[in-house]
């Protein structure tokens, strides 16, 4: 679509503007990276920063799509998920997540690996993915009419299970922040 030509315009845009923000050269590698045990778990890197074990995830989000995060100036909690995979499939320690949005803001966020983390991203994509092999059918969620809730009761419990999930991405990103913070 037109939208995604633009996107993928307005990358390099944001690549160079990682670059120069932190007066580093980026390099756009598009190697596949595979779980070892997992073929079905894979990634490829928008960018990775030369001589370093650092890649960069750029994102552009029309202003439209921008409003809807929970907070314009954070990085939604899945984008922050697959910059762990990718660190973890490509065996690098650091990301960040560059991001243009509405064409007019720029945001970025550091991510660092987390084997925990990684680990059970792995778990929770291996479970998904045997419910794909064996044909069962999704979980409800909270945005999803009652009728599908009710011909799919387990959905609270797996709705429940995904907020503290969710609640607890945005804790580990919110103490790793008080860590640095008290570093300093």
């Amino acid at each position: 679509t037109e939208a995604a030509e633009w996107g993928k315009r307005l990358e390099r845009v944001v690549s160079k503007k990682f670059a120069d923000e932190h007066k580093v050269k980026l390099i756009a590698y598009k190697k596949r990276y595979t779980h070892p045990e997992y073929n079905f778990i894979s990634c490829e890197l928008d960018n990775i920063i030369a001589q370093s074990d650092e890649l960069v995830e750029i994102k552009t989000v029309n202003a439209y799509a921008w409003k809807k995060w929970a907070n314009p100036d954070e990085i939604p909690q899945y984008i922050i998920i697959q910059v762990m995979m990718q660190l973890g499939l490509s065996k690098r320690k650091k990301g960040w997540i560059a991001c243009l949005c509405g064409g007019q803001k720029y945001i970025e966020k550091e991510v660092i690996f987390d084997q925990e983390f990684y680990d059970m991203l792995v778990e929770k994509c291996v479970t998904f993915w045997q419910m794909v092999q064996d044909k069962t059918p999704p979980m409800a969620c909270g945005d999803d009419n009652e009728t599908l809730l009710a011909l799919h009761t387990q959905s609270n419990e797996q709705l429940q299970s995904i907020e503290e999930m969710n609640d607890c991405v945005a804790n580990l990103q919110r103490t790793k922040l008080e860590i640095k913070e008290l570093e300093k």
